[in-house]
């Protein structure tokens, strides 16, 4: 801090000087040894922690502590999969889960980029990434709700299709009503990739209860 409040006026006599000299133009050339360090912070799980300040943070270059000057959490673009239950029984509640998939990327940032995985009897790719709420919509609308559950599958699917995400913030979003009962992989397989892929994954599971229905929250 002392070294800045220093070099401050010998700065303003230079700008001074060259605006005699010059009285038509006025150039300022600063040097700010600033180095800009995005941070992400997970668990041993890689579930995002949140509310962290800067008293939280250390910086070390060569052995040598360094100061932090700025310190501030910004919204940076992220990589979003939402990989979606299209078996029969979410059909009731297809147009309320779509509306619930689209409204979650529109508060995202603009330059998200998303891709969609529907899975029934088998999973597949219905929207490679994009940025286009259009698109999204679409491909959630052409879906038509059948046959079974294949939960595991979708999820390694969404694993393999993330490689070619250019952010390197990323996540996938899980929604289904019910349990796998048709996929070719396993939950073992299924656990595996999640541990190899960090990548972060959030579970919404829609339950169907005695007073009405209820979505519930939870993060593997």
């Amino acid at each position: 801090m002392i070294k800045r409040l220093g070099w401050l006026p010998l700065l303003l006599c230079t700008a001074t000087l060259v605006w005699s000299q010059e009285e038509s133009t006025f150039k300022l050339n600063v040097d700010v040894d600033l180095v800009e360090v995005h941070v992400n912070v997970t668990d041993e799980h890689d579930r995002p922690i949140g509310n962290l300040m800067k008293d939280n943070f250390s910086l070390i270059e060569d052995r040598i502590p360094q100061e932090i000057s700025v310190f501030k959490h910004e919204d940076i673009p992220v990589s979003l999969g939402l990989v979606i239950d299209n078996s029969r029984s979410i059909e009731p509640r297809k147009q309320r889960l779509d509306a619930a998939a689209l409204s979650f990327v529109r508060k995202g940032n603009p330059d998200d980029e998303t891709f969609i995985v529907h899975f029934d009897d088998e999973a597949r790719l219905d929207q490679d990434f994009t940025a286009s709420i259009t698109d999204l919509e679409k491909a959630l609308a052409d879906a038509s709700p059948f046959g079974q559950t294949a939960i595991y599958d979708a999820l390694i699917l969404a694993f393999d299709h993330m490689e070619k995400a250019k952010e390197q913030k990323r996540a996938i979003l899980l929604i289904t009503d019910g349990i796998d009962n048709v996929s070719k992989h396993t939950l073992a397989e299924a656990i595996d990739a999640t541990k190899r892929a960090h990548v972060a994954v959030y579970t919404v599971g829609l339950l169907s209860l005695s007073g009405g229905e209820k979505a519930e929250d939870s993060l593997i």
